[in-house]
């Protein structure tokens, strides 16, 4: 029982990370991802040759974007589609005319705080996925000891 428990001990020691966002230590198994904290969000626009070009508070990643193009960009017009939409690091480029830009931007931030939504969920569910295989692994190699631990037993009482 106690090697069980210092087993456990040593396990959760082992499972903590510092945290990305503020450099805490924060446990392996909870969720510390900057775009799930401080979701991407436009901080300012410019207009140049029949594009939007939004400033964003965070360079999306290859997740994130990913996200955006399969289920956070989920409305559209006949004049805007998501599928226009380039990313550049921490920019946005929309194709737009100059009569529909104020709408163009207003569908941006819509498709911005959808994928937000999407991509939390999706990195909550990785996150659990991940830590039910941590746990399955660790009760596999926990049962493997158990039966290691009890054929030395035996072998140890053999006269």
């Amino acid at each position: 029982m106690k090697r069980e428990l210092l087993a456990r001990q040593a396990t959760w020691v082992s499972r903590q990370k510092i945290s990305q966002l503020d450099g805490k230590v924060v446990p392996q198994g909870d969720l510390d991802d900057i775009l799930v904290s401080d979701p991407i969000r436009i901080t300012a626009f410019d207009y140049q040759g029949h594009h939007i070009i939004a400033k964003l508070n965070h360079a999306p990643t290859p997740e994130w974007t990913k996200a955006f193009f399969e289920e956070g960009a989920n409305a559209w017009t006949s004049m805007l589609h998501p599928s226009s939409v380039k990313f550049y690091g921490d920019t946005m480029r929309i194709p737009t005319e100059e009569a529909h830009a104020s709408q163009a931007g207003g569908m941006a931030r819509d498709w911005l705080k959808n994928t937000a939504q999407v991509y939390a969920r999706q990195q909550r569910q990785a996150m659990e996925r991940r830590k039910r295989e941590e746990e399955n692994r660790l009760t596999n190699e926990l049962e493997k000891e158990k039966k290691r631990q009890e054929v030395l037993r035996k072998l140890n009482s053999v006269e």
